[in-house]
């Protein structure tokens, strides 16, 4: 669970915080500043490539905790499961089903 945590925090640091602290380098206020390597207009135009996959990282991350949330639920159960597909009525058949 705390890589689950732990990706979500940076995958929206780096896809939301740093993708608006780019942003705003670029402003009025900052054109004083001078910079040793400024990056060109042609490359700056990609950075929103890294809010758009960080923060696709990010929906996959609540969907997978999502899902594995789900899995614990009480309505799903493994043995209601067993029930069902127990055509012959014994319990062994319905363990051995569950094998193949």
């Amino acid at each position: 669970m705390l890589d689950k945590v732990v990706s979500f925090s940076l995958n929206t640091e780096v896809g939301l915080f740093v993708f608006i602290m780019l942003r705003e380098s670029r402003e009025d206020r900052f054109q004083h500043l001078a910079v040793p390597m400024p990056v060109g207009d042609c490359v700056f135009s990609l950075t929103w490539l890294l809010p758009t996959y960080f923060l696709f990282a990010v929906t996959y991350d609540v969907l997978q905790t999502l899902a594995d949330v789900a899995h614990y639920l009480p309505y799903y159960s493994h043995d209601q499961e067993l029930h069902v597909y127990n055509v012959t009525g014994s319990f062994t058949a319905a363990n051995l089903s569950t094998f193949l």
